[in-house]
């Protein structure tokens, strides 16, 4: 019985990992059956014990007393932990107040700090979480991403620098994480290094293959988009093709689709290739009939 107990225990316990957390709260109610059971038969106990008097009267006060104050008690502290766990942000704070070593917590509280606005309280639980765990290859990146919303309005090219070293640093952790290099990639490109953007993004589709995954559109996507900046229509089609077939395959009719569909009518524009720049359009307006863009092409070209 105690090694069952035991068993029931150890994800709570720490014994018995489910995941990064070093314990598993989350569990206390497989070890809390024992005790309800406990307190049931202790109930009944007590019931048929006063039930054992000398006037042969069943006399339920002292055990329905004690049931209410205990019940009412644990009803109370049941309450109070459950407003901790209103929403994650709620869950984060209190985790990083009750625990401000725990590099998860501060991590996690900097991600939704970021979505709420707080760009300098994110980098402030990000540096807190560096200090903690330094190779955390994810904490490396959303720092970099984070820092990337403090440049001033016109970047010299050295602003970069930092977040490119850090980036540089996560992939070096996990060197076989593909979003690690696309996070990388679109920093390379505001910073103006297009070639190494490219490298990066190629990367991305590298990592994927090598791990015998299928590849990604928004891979292909950004690769795609780079070439268009640097006027290589050619390898610009190629990729934003490939981004076709993909999205296709994930929701013929979804915005990755009529995106791929622009851009390949924008490409083969600019290639001179007129009809079949009309001919991506038309097929674009028959997912989304009120595409503007797409209706004003045709229409400015006769189409």
């Amino acid at each position: 019985m105690a090694i069952c107990y035991v068993g029931v225990l150890s994800p709570i316990l720490g014994i018995a990992q489910s995941g990064p957390q070093l314990v598993a709260d989350k569990y206390a109610y497989l070890g809390c059956i024992p005790w309800a059971i406990a307190f049931g038969f202790g109930w009944m106990w007590l019931v048929r014990k006063q039930s054992e008097n000398a006037d042969g009267v069943k006399h339920f006060a002292l055990p329905s007393a004690i049931a209410i104050i205990i019940v009412g008690g644990l009803s109370v502290l049941t309450w109070k932990q459950s407003t901790h766990w209103k929403d994650s942000y709620t869950l984060w704070a209190h985790s990083v107040e009750v625990e401000p070593e725990c590099a998860i917590a501060q991590m996690n509280l900097g991600l939704l700090e970021k979505q709420r606005g707080s760009v300098d309280v994110a980098i402030t639980h990000y540096e807190a979480a560096r200090r903690i765990d330094p190779n955390n290859a994810a904490l490396l990146a959303n720092l970099s991403l984070a820092l990337r919303e403090k440049l001033p309005d016109t970047p010299k090219p050295s602003d970069y620098d930092k977040l490119i070293d850090l980036h540089k640093q996560a992939i070096a952790i996990q060197p076989h994480l593909p979003d690690l290099y696309f996070a990388m990639g679109n920093t390379l490109v505001e910073a103006g290094k297009y070639d190494e953007a490219l490298a990066a993004f190629r990367q991305c589709v590298q990592e994927r293959k090598s791990a015998g995954q299928i590849a990604h559109p928004k891979y292909h996507r950004a690769l795609g988009t780079l070439y268009m900046k640097l006027r290589q229509w050619d390898n610009a089609s190629i990729e934003y093709e490939t981004a076709l077939k993909l999205e296709t395959n994930l929701d013929p009719n979804g915005m990755g689709v009529i995106n791929a569909l622009d851009r390949l009518g924008t490409i083969r524009e600019a290639q001179g290739r007129r009809k079949e720049a009309a001919a991506y359009f038309r097929r674009l307006l028959e997912i989304d009939p009120d595409n503007g863009p797409a209706l004003t092409w045709l229409s400015n070209h006769g189409e």
